[in-house]
Parts: C-alpha cells; structure tokens; sequence
C-alpha cells in the first residue's frame, strides 16, 4: 500500500513538472501579454514576448503615460498556427485587433512592434484598404470617418467593379503627427497615401475622392524617406 502512494505521489509530481515545462499555446501567451500591457505593465509583459519587442514596448511605457488611466478590456479570440508563426485575434474595447506571434527558443512569444503602438492606425488602414481593394463598401465604411463614408456612398459603381477584379495592395511605412498619420501602400504598383485621424478615440481613415488619384511619386517618395528617417532616429 506505502508503495503504491509513494508511486502514484512521484507520478503526480511528474505530470506537474512537465505541465509546467510545457510550451504554452498562442492564446495563453496572448491573454498574458495583452493582460500585462492593459494595466501597463509593460516590464511583466516583455516575458511573453520575443526580444526584438522590448524596444518597442519601452517606447510603449513612454508613451502610456497619458493612457495609463484608460480601461482595457481584453477578449481573446481565435487562434491560428503556422509552423514557428502565429496571430491570435482579439478585442480590445471591442475593437478587433490581432496579435502576432513567433516561436524563440521553443516558445511561443508576442511579436510586438513599432506599428502596434498606433493603437490601430495601420491596422485599421489595412483594413479599410482590404475591404476597398474587394469592392466591400460595408466592411470599408467600419473603418472610415463620417465623412468619408459619405464619399464612399457616392462610389457604388467603383466597388461593384473592383468585385470583379480586386487591387492588389501593399502596405508600406506610417508617418505620425499627433492624432493624425499618413499611411504609404501600393495599389497596383501606384505608390499613394493614406490620411488617418482620431475620430471617437478610433483611428479611422479620411478618405474623399481624390485619395484614388494617383500622387506625385517624388513628393511621396521623399515623405516617406522622411518618416523612415524619423522612426530611425527614435
């Protein structure tokens, strides 16, 4: 009997050492992550995520300091593996965002960058330019301004064309200034902008009519240059 308990005792301790050893999931590295940077905690957070994001979540608690105060409610969502690549979906005020992940040393860890400390703004101009490139007037007007949802209902016959045959759009670097971004992308090889602006506390892009015009590449190109020249020096 003594022995008995002594094996099922070594057994259980066993299972216990090698669930703690065990790599976490996506969506449990995720709720830890995003739990640690809703309380700004961002020292607790880099333990869940990879090194390269350190630097961006120092500039994070930097920049938190005017946000600390503000409530974050956090819902993780799906999760979906790709080999050493992971994102997990989520919401965060019920806005919906998404969380990249790696694999570092056996682990999976967050991927956290610089562009995720918009708050959304490049990843609402992904969005909007996704749903705009597939005709989805709808899916495009969620992540508009007022005004520029005004403009897109006058587009109706523009998106029914880009059903039938979608951009290709590819998404390029962001330039900040306060409550206001300029977002670069390809749209068939055309290089263009796209204004965001804080609305309701949301990032929402500023479209109108001219903003599918194509822009002077020159003067583009040197916007660019600068914004990358401004990240550099941060």
């Amino acid at each position: 009997m003594k022995r008995t308990l002594k094996f099922s005792g070594l057994a259980f301790l066993t299972v216990m050492i090698l669930w703690a050893c065990a790599s976490e999931s996506p969506k449990q590295v995720a709720e830890k992550f995003l739990t640690a940077i809703s309380v700004g905690d961002f020292e607790a957070a880099k333990k869940w995520a990879t090194k390269e994001s350190h630097t961006a979540l120092d500039m994070a608690a930097a920049n938190d300091k005017d946000h600390i105060a503000e409530r974050h409610k956090i819902q993780i969502g799906e999760e979906t593996i790709s080999e050493n690549k992971a994102t997990v979906v989520y919401k965060d005020n019920d806005d919906e965002k998404v969380l990249k992940l790696s694999k570092e040393d056996g682990k999976w860890k967050a991927a956290f960058s610089k562009s995720d400390l918009d708050g959304g703004a490049a990843t609402n101009a992904e969005k909007f330019l996704d749903a705009f490139a597939h005709g989805d007037m709808n899916g495009a007007k969620k992540y508009a301004t007022r005004d520029a949802q005004a403009s897109l209902d006058m587009m109706a016959g523009t998106f029914e064309a880009k059903k039938a045959k979608p951009d290709k759009i590819e998404m390029g670097d962001i330039k900040y200034e306060g409550d206001r971004a300029s977002v670069f992308y390809h749209e068939n090889g055309v290089l263009k902008t796209l204004d965001m602006v804080k609305e309701d506390g949301k990032w929402k892009a500023a479209w109108t009519k001219t903003s599918t015009t194509k822009l002077d590449t020159d003067e583009l190109e040197e916007e660019v240059i600068e914004a990358m020249d401004g990240e550099s020096e941060e």
